[in-house]
């Protein structure tokens, strides 16, 4: 929104966060509604208007992409 670009910080807290959970056996993450890390089925799209858009964010991304099952907060 003042035009700081925090895309790094986002993925260095991913890659923590990864690192964190690496030695876990995780059968499902539960995650925030539209944050754009932990996003499930759909996230702000980053212009600060409210704006939905169909995707996930960094870390449910990195979840999935690694074969462990995520699911958006609001659909429990």
């Amino acid at each position: 929104e003042n035009g700081k670009n925090i895309d790094e910080a986002y993925r260095k807290g991913v890659a923590l966060a990864l690192e964190k959970i690496s030695n876990q056996n995780i059968d499902l993450a539960i995650l925030q509604s539209r944050s754009p890390t932990c996003g499930v089925n759909e996230i702000y799209d980053g212009t600060f208007t409210g704006t939905l858009i169909s995707g996930q964010g960094l870390f449910a991304k990195a979840l999935m992409d690694r074969g462990i099952k995520v699911i958006d907060a609001e659909d429990i």
